[in-house]
C-alpha cells in the first residue's frame, strides 16, 4: 500500500451539508435572488449566527 493510499485510509474528510451545498448551488447560478439565498441560510441556525456575528462585527462595518 503507497503512503498516499494510507494516507487516505486513515483520515476522515468532514462532510459538507445538505444546506451548505444548496448554498454553494444557488450563489453559482447568477440568476438566484437574494430571497433564495435567505431562504437556504435561514434553514441552518448555526450558519445563520455566524452571519449575523459577521455582519454586526467592526471589521466589516461601514
Amino acid at each position: 500500500m503507497s503512503s498516499l493510499d494510507s494516507f487516505f485510509a486513515t483520515v476522515k474528510l468532514p462532510s459538507i451539508s445538505e444546506v451548505a451545498h444548496a448554498l454553494i448551488k444557488t450563489l453559482n447560478d447568477e440568476h438566484a435572488s437574494v430571497w433564495e439565498v435567505r431562504d437556504i441560510i435561514a434553514k441552518d441556525p448555526a450558519l445563520t449566527a455566524k452571519l449575523l456575528r459577521l455582519a454586526n462585527s467592526a471589521q466589516f462595518g461601514l
